[in-house]
């Protein structure tokens, strides 16, 4: 008998916890925003994150690091410092020890690029298997300037939706309008300068 009873009280509670649970807010999984570029850890580089199957940023490489560069399958480095010439040659030698074609676009740390270096760089796209990695001192301004030109040119951002992900990995506007100024005005670039008419649909 107080085996059926106990048998009775058991069936009592899991069914209340069930109503008790059935009537609370269901709580939704969590959405991992994919709106703008995702953050990595990449030991030896700052700053560092995937924009998209074919790009990637981050701050200058330290000396060793580009091997791991190597492991996330970057087929093409591209350095926009201007600055630290001894640096260059290093990561230059050191990145074609490894099999990754290196170019540079030397920007002035407070210089806007010129049509043709951003046209250079869009070029890099023009076949979907090239995995670019593109960095400055610390991935910020200059590295954001060219991270907004590829999601305008080739992902058909808008150019404020290109500068909130600036913004998001460090870009320092205050110190650089122009470099704000370029990338706004982009668009309309894109369609009426002749350096960028001889680039074929980047991506395809």
């Amino acid at each position: 008998m107080r085996r059926l009873a106990r048998g009775f009280l058991f069936l009592y509670f899991v069914v209340g916890v069930r109503s008790v649970h059935s009537q609370l807010p269901q709580v939704a999984a969590p959405v991992i925003d994919q709106v703008h570029g995702e953050r990595l850890h990449i030991a030896g580089i700052s700053n560092a994150g995937k924009v998209a199957d074919q790009l990637y940023r981050g701050g200058q490489p330290r000396i060793g690091s580009i091997g791991q560069l190597k492991k996330i399958g970057i087929t093409t480095i591209v350095d926009l410092r201007s600055e630290d010439v001894g640096m260059r040659y290093r990561e230059k030698k050191e990145a074609d020890s490894l099999g990754i074609r290196f170019v540079s676009i030397p920007i002035g740390g407070w210089s806007t690029p010129t049509d043709d270096e951003v046209a250079e760089f869009l070029s890099l796209f023009g076949h979907s298997k090239e995995r670019v990695f593109v960095h400055c001192r610390l991935g910020e301004d200059r590295t954001g300037v060219f991270v907004a030109t590829y999601r305008i040119a080739v992902q058909k951002w808008t150019a404020e939706r290109a500068i909130s992900e600036m913004n998001l990995f460090g870009f320092n506007s205050f110190w650089h309008p122009a470099m704000m100024a370029f990338v706004r005005n982009f668009p309309a670039r894109l369609t009426s300068v002749p350096a960028f008419a001889a680039l074929s649909s980047p991506g395809s």
